[in-house]
């Protein structure tokens, strides 16, 4: 904990993550919750679940757009205060008799903010590495994963209990407040971070922002990332297990949903909690993943997570609530073992001056299944039912481990080299 005290910027980039994660997490359990009191429960989750997991996919996009962009740091400012203005909006919409075209409008504008989002994020990915020291950069990652995570696990009941007192517009507009605060910590650290960009980061050639351009640096980016084995085998595995774990919390409302025998207290509170054991899974692996895992491989954690989707579809099938918990933690453990490492990964594979665009052509590498995956168990537990969805989910796990055990392994005896 020591890293905190010793880089005043890097406090200030934990306490944005940190108020950011306040908002996000208190309005996800709100708009899934609000979803699940439709009489069409299933098609509004799946509206909910596309409109987070879509603006994945333009990550690259954004990336690539952030590589380009001056001004980094004002841009991200100017960022938070639009997003705020989007859930001032969101809030008055909420407002309003609910209809499923009401919720469209509502996910309309919850993309967009998730896009801006992302644009952000590029934006920031330059600046990593100057924050703390090389040698801290690990322990810098994985405490902000655990430090994100423990905000976002308890905003998460905070929320569920909120929403026994305040209206699901109260909690749109406290997401808004959390947007325009972060603005706030993003124009105390202008300078900063201004200063960086001028000494530390590649000054911008001159050339002119176009498609062309775009598409040029969103291809190279590509094919840097291919020719790094190592990182390109790593994301295949992880976007083959975001396709399984990006519908975990949505088919779990949709049981709730369906079998209120399996609901703890309320609705808001069970699916808080079910979110809450990935998180504090997430937490203690990022803080002692790197230890206790540093000689195990990102191949072998993946495979991992193929085994806790699987009994986690199990214990939905078999409407076993200790199952469903305990292989969320279990999720949630490996998930915070390898976000350090493969970060770190990423960090030391490639040039500093393109990791904008290399960090949105990994991450939309990584979220392009999700939607797929979303489209695919949802509309077969709409179109269907649950039960289908939950045995194609075992299925699924099931052949990604398979598959899995037929690529190349990478060694965890020996470290991983890399080139940029």
């Amino acid at each position: 904990m020591n890293i905190i005290k010793k880089y005043p910027l890097y406090r200030k980039f934990l306490a944005s993550n940190f108020i950011s994660s306040i908002g996000d997490s208190m309005y996800y359990i709100a708009l899934l919750t609000f979803a699940s009191q439709f009489t069409n429960s299933g098609l509004a989750i799946s509206m909910v679940t596309l409109s987070e997991s879509i603006p994945g996919i333009f990550f690259i996009v954004t990336g690539s757009l952030a590589d380009m962009s001056q001004n980094k740091a004002k841009r991200n400012l100017i960022n938070g205060v639009i997003r705020g203005v989007l859930y001032l909006i969101v809030g008055i919409m909420i407002g309003f008799d609910s209809s499923l075209m009401l919720l469209a409008g509502i996910c309309l504008l919850n993309f967009i903010s998730d896009i801006i989002g992302k644009y952000s994020s590029g934006l920031m990915t330059p600046f990593v590495l100057f924050l703390v020291n090389q040698e801290d950069i690990e322990e810098a990652q994985g405490l902000n994963g655990a430090i994100t995570n423990l905000v976002s696990l308890l905003a998460q009941f905070v929320g569920a209990y909120l929403m026994g007192i305040f209206s699901y517009q109260v909690l749109a507009w406290i997401n808004s407040g959390a947007f325009f605060i972060t603005a706030i910590i993003m124009l105390s650290m202008k300078a900063s971070l201004d200063k960086i960009e001028q000494e530390k980061l590649p000054q911008p050639t001159g050339e002119k922002v176009s498609l062309i351009r775009m598409v040029r640096q969103i291809s190279h980016s590509l094919k840097e990332i291919k020719k790094c084995q190592p990182v390109f085998r790593a994301i295949i595995m992880f976007a083959i297990a975001n396709g399984g774990l990006v519908v975990l919390i949505p088919l779990i409302s949709m049981l709730f949903s369906q079998q209120p025998q399996l609901v703890i207290n309320n609705f808001p509170f069970t699916l808080a909690l079910s979110q809450a054991m990935i998180s504090v899974g997430v937490i203690l692996g990022s803080l002692f993943g790197p230890v206790v895992l540093r000689n195990v491989s990102l191949f072998v954690i993946c495979q991992g997570m193929f085994v806790g989707i699987g009994l986690t579809a199990i214990g939905m099938y078999s409407h076993l609530i200790w199952l469903i918990l305990a292989s969320l933690l279990l999720v949630g453990l490996l998930i915070g073992a390898a976000s350090p490492k493969l970060n770190v990964l990423i960090l030391n594979s490639f040039d500093v001056t393109k990791l904008g665009t290399i960090n949105g052509g990994i991450n939309s590498l990584l979220l392009i299944v999700p939607p797929l995956g979303t489209i695919i168990f949802t509309t077969t537990a709409t179109s269907l039912n649950l039960s289908a969805a939950t045995l194609l989910l075992v299925i699924f796990s099931v052949i990604s481990f398979i598959v899995g055990q037929l690529q190349p392994k990478l060694s965890s005896s020996e470290p991983i080299k890399t080139t940029p």
